[in-house]
C-alpha cells in the first residue's frame, strides 16, 4: 500500500479544474454532442447503465434529414469518452429518433415515434449492440404487429437484459385508441421477437396508455396519463409481471391517493425491484404544482402507496415530477422549470433516500445556472451509483441556441460527502478559506482537483498532501501555522497553490487508474499569508484539514 501511494505522488501534473459547490461535488463533468446544432435539445432523453450513459436528441438533423434524430453513447474510463453516435439505418425526416432512449449493459434502444413504415407516425424503435471492438451496431428495428398510422409507437422505450418495452400511446383499432405497450425478447439467434401486447384491463379510448414505460427484470410499468377514474385526465399507471409460461399479467393499477381531474398521473414512471414511482407535474397541492408517488410491493403481491413526495419550499414547484427515476433506495425527481436564484426555469433535481423504510430528501442538485430557461432536470435516470440529468435548453453560445447538455453524477447524491473536515485551521488566525475537492476521488479521474475558496486573491499558497495525518495538530512549524499533516511520515509533498482575482485556488491531481489505490485515505491542507494576521513570523494561516478515501466507479 505504501509503495502504491508513493507512485500516486509521483504523478502530479497541473491541468484542469471544475466547480466545487456542495451540490456539484458529485458531478462528473458535462456532456455535449460534438456536432450539435442550434435547437438540437440534446438531453431531452437520457438513460444510464453501469459506467455508460445514452443521450437522445430527437430533433437533430442527422443523416436522415431535418428532425431525423440521433442518440449518443458515452463511457466513463477516467473521463467521459463518446463511443457512438447512433442513427437509424433508414433515417428519414421527422422520424424523431431519440425521442426516448434506454440502455442496459451493452445494448441500447431508441424510439422513433415519427417513423412511417406502418402509416404516418406509426412509429418504430431500434436496438443496438456493442461489438467486441467497441463499435455499436443496429441489430433490430422494432415495429408493432398491429401497427396503425398515428400510433406514436416509440414515444417511450426501455430495455433490460434480453427484454425491451415500447409504448404506443395512440395505438388501438378503429376509433378506439387507448394505447398499447409492446414487449420484445431477444432470441438465441440474436433476433428480437414481439412476445406480448400489453393492454390495460379497463382500457378506454384516449387513455394514453404507454405514454411512459419502464422495465426492470420481469416487471413493466406503464403510465396512462389521460385515464379518467378520478375525473378527466386524472391518470393512472399499471404494473405487469412476466409469468412462468412467458405470458404477461397485469398485477396492479396504481392511482394517487388524492387523485383529481387534470393531474395526468403517470406522466413519468420508473420501477426498480419492489419499488415503483410515478410523477404528476400538474398536481396542485397548494402552493405548488407537482408531486410524485412511491409504491412498494407487499408480501401478498399487491402494490401500496407508501408516500407522496412534494416539491421542497421555494418560489414554485417547477413541474416537479415531470421526470422520475428510481434505483434501489434512491429516487430522483426532476423539476426542470424550477427557479434557481434569479434564473427562471433553470431547473432542479431532488434526490430522496430510503433508510429504515422511510423516504427523506437527501440532496437538491442544480447546474449552477448561467441563464434562464436551461431546464435542468427535464430528463433523469439512475442506475446503481450513476445518475444522469438532461438540460435540453442550455445554450452553448451567447445566443438562444438550445443545443443542450447532460450532466452525469457519481454516488446518486445520497448525501455522503466525498471529503470531510477532520481538523481545524490555525486558531486565532484562521481566515475564511474553504478547502475542498471538485469531484469524487475515483481511480482514473483525470479531472480530479483540490480547491480552496475565500483566500487572498492573486497570491500564492501552499497545498500539502500526505498519506498520514496528525489530526490533533500537535506539530506547529516555525511559521506559526497549525499542521494536521504528519510531517514526520513520508511521502509528503507541498505544491504551489495559486489563487485567482476572486480568491479561488485550484490544483489538478489526476488519479491513476490503479486498483491498488482503492481504499487508501489521503489528507490535504493549505497555507496562506494573511495581511491581517498578526501571528509570527509572517502572518501565515493554515486551512482546515480535509480527508478523503479513493474509490472506484
Amino acid at each position: 500500500m505504501f509503495r502504491t501511494q508513493t507512485r500516486l505522488l509521483s504523478l502530479l501534473p497541473l491541468l484542469f479544474f471544475a466547480s466545487a459547490t456542495s451540490a456539484q461535488s458529485l458531478a462528473l463533468g458535462e456532456l455535449a454532442a460534438p456536432d450539435s446544432l442550434d435547437g438540437d435539445q440534446f438531453g431531452l432523453a437520457v438513460d444510464c447503465a453501469g459506467h455508460s450513459v445514452i443521450v437522445g436528441t430527437k430533433v437533430h438533423d442527422g443523416g436522415g434529414g431535418i428532425l431525423s434524430g440521433a442518440a449518443y453513447v458515452y463511457d466513463w474510463i477516467g473521463s467521459w469518452i463518446q463511443s457512438a453516435k447512433l442513427v437509424a439505418s433508414d433515417a428519414a425526416p421527422q422520424d424523431y429518433f431519440g425521442i426516448d432512449v434506454g440502455l442496459t449493459a451493452d445494448r441500447a434502444i431508441a424510439g422513433a415515434s415519427g417513423d412511417d413504415d406502418g402509416g404516418t407516425k406509426s412509429g418504430s424503435a431500434y436496438v443496438f449492440e456493442r461489438q467486441q471492438d467497441g463499435t455499436w451496431l443496429e441489430v433490430a428495428k422494432l415495429t408493432a404487429s398491429d401497427a396503425i398510422a398515428g400510433a406514436d409507437f416509440g414515444t417511450s422505450v426501455d430495455i433490460d437484459g434480453d427484454l425491451a418495452v415500447v409504448g404506443a400511446p395512440d395505438a388501438g383499432a378503429g376509433t378506439n385508441k387507448p394505447g398499447h405497450v409492446y414487449v420484445y425478447k431477444r432470441q438465441q439467434d440474436g433476433t428480437w421477437l414481439e412476445v406480448a401486447i400489453l393492454v390495460a384491463s379497463d382500457a378506454s379510448n384516449n387513455d394514453d396508455f404507454g405514454w411512459s414505460v419502464a422495465i426492470d427484470g420481469g416487471r413493466v410499468i406503464a403510465g396512462a396519463t389521460l385515464d379518467d377514474d378520478a375525473g378527466g385526465a386524472s391518470g393512472s399507471a399499471y404494473i405487469f409481471e412476466e409469468q412462468p409460461d412467458g405470458s404477461w399479467l397485469e398485477v396492479a393499477k396504481l392511482v394517487a391517493s388524492d387523485a383529481a381531474a387534470g393531474d395526468q398521473f403517470g406522466w413519468s414512471v420508473d420501477i426498480s425491484g419492489d419499488t415503483a414511482v410515478a410523477g404528476t407535474w400538474l398536481k396542485w397541492v397548494s402552493p405548488f404544482f407537482g408531486a410524485a408517488y412511491v409504491y412498494e410491493r407487499q408480501p401478498d403481491g399487491s402494490w401500496s402507496q407508501v408516500i407522496q413526495l412534494l416539491p421542497p419550499s421555494g418560489p414554485d414547484g417547477g413541474k416537479f415530477g415531470y421526470t422520475v427515476g428510481v434505483s434501489g433506495d434512491v429516487i430522483a425527481i426532476g423539476a426542470h422549470q424550477r427557479h434557481v436564484n434569479s434564473f427562471v426555469f433553470s431547473g432542479e433535481v431532488f434526490l430522496y433516500g430510503r433508510v429504515g423504510g422511510a423516504w427523506n430528501i437527501t440532496m437538491a442538485l442544480d447546474k449552477d445556472p448561467e441563464e434562464t430557461d436551461e431546464q435542468f432536470g427535464n430528463a433523469v435516470a439512475i442506475d446503481g451509483d450513476l445518475l444522469i440529468v438532461g438540460a435540453h435548453q442550455v445554450d452553448h453560445t451567447n445566443g438562444n441556441d438550445d443545443r443542450g447538455i447532460a450532466i452525469p453524477y457519481f454516488g446518486k447524491g445520497g448525501g455522503a460527502s466525498t471529503a470531510y473536515t477532520q481538523g481545524t485551521g490555525t486558531p486565532g488566525c484562521n481566515g475564511p478559506m474553504l478547502m475542498g475537492i471538485n469531484m469524487p476521488p475515483l481511480i482514473g479521474a483525470t479531472e480530479f482537483a483540490f480547491t480552496c475558496d475565500n483566500v487572498p486573491p492573486t497570491t500564492m499558497g501552499l497545498l500539502g498532501l500526505s498519506s498520514m495525518a496528525d489530526v490533533a495538530g500537535t506539530f506547529v512549524p516555525s511559521l506559526g501555522i497549525l499542521s494536521h499533516l504528519d510531517l514526520s511520515v513520508k511521502p509528503i509533498v507541498f505544491n504551489a497553490f495559486p489563487s485567482d482575482s476572486s480568491g479561488h485556488a485550484e490544483y489538478n491531481l489526476p488519479i491513476p487508474n490503479l486498483t491498488g489505490l482503492v481504499g487508501t485515505t489521503w489528507y490535504a491542507q493549505s497555507v496562506w499569508q494573511w495581511t491581517t494576521c498578526s501571528l509570527p513570523p509572517s502572518g501565515y494561516s493554515s486551512s482546515d484539514l480535509i480527508t478523503f478515501t479513493i474509490d472506484q466507479f
